[in-house]
């Protein structure tokens, strides 16, 4: 795994991904931050003769639970891509933000044990789930935490299914309730049409008088 100390190490784009998951899913469970780091202009400096600094964008990733195995370098473009959320939250002002399932709302979760496990980077129900078993080994208590996090997210799968099942029906009964009114509205709009018509072609009782009178007269 690799490590690097310190800001301004050019390493890998798929720093510390989880070699045993897809990149997408080892990303999950790492602590990611984006944040911007002054970062000295040796041109202007002598230009000017006097420090100039601009701010450059940085990355930290960090193996949860390992915050001794750290990646702190300059943003490449790739990791944009990678970490899509994470860097998105950064340039609206939302610096802590974390993709998955905040440890603050589950219910399984203590207030302390959430601020215990914030200090260790685990944010999220994927992070604690995603702690290796050597790493898990530090912490007293961690395992029977992890495989609740484990059970949740795999009830979270089947609770996914069955929700997104619902809401298709809800919208497949939506657009027929839809469409039936569309068609009722059609309907009586071409009832009244037709109740229109009739009343103008029926010939009115003094329109009837009238065609007497003038028979008798042509006889």
């Amino acid at each position: 795994m690799a490590r690097a100390d310190g800001l301004g190490q050019e390493l890998d784009p798929t720093d510390l991904a989880d070699p045993t998951r897809s990149v997408d899913q080892g990303d999950t469970t790492l602590f990611v931050r984006f944040f911007s780091h002054p970062h000295q202009d040796p041109e202007l400096t002598l230009k000017e003769g006097r420090p100039i600094y601009h701010d450059r964008e940085y990355i930290e990733i960090v193996v949860p639970g390992d915050k001794d195995t750290t990646v702190n370098r300059p943003v490449r473009p790739g990791d944009r891509q990678r970490f899509p959320k994470q860097y998105s939250s950064y340039k609206s002002g939302d610096l802590d933000m974390q993709v998955g399932t905040p440890l603050s709302v589950w219910s399984a979760m203590t207030r302390a044990q959430v601020e215990e496990l914030k200090y260790f980077k685990i944010h999220t129900v994927e992070q604690l789930a995603g702690i290796s078993d050597n790493l898990a080994q530090k912490f007293l208590g961690i395992n029977r935490l992890k495989q609740q996090a484990k059970d949740f997210m795999e009830a979270a799968k089947g609770s996914a299914a069955t929700d997104q099942l619902r809401n298709e029906l809800d919208q497949r009964d939506a657009q027929i309730a839809a469409l039936q009114n569309s068609v009722a509205e059609l309907m009586a709009e071409s009832r009244a049409r037709k109740g229109k018509k009739a009343k103008v072609t029926e010939p009115t009782l003094e329109e009837e008088t009238e065609d007497l009178d003038t028979d008798h007269t042509e006889r």
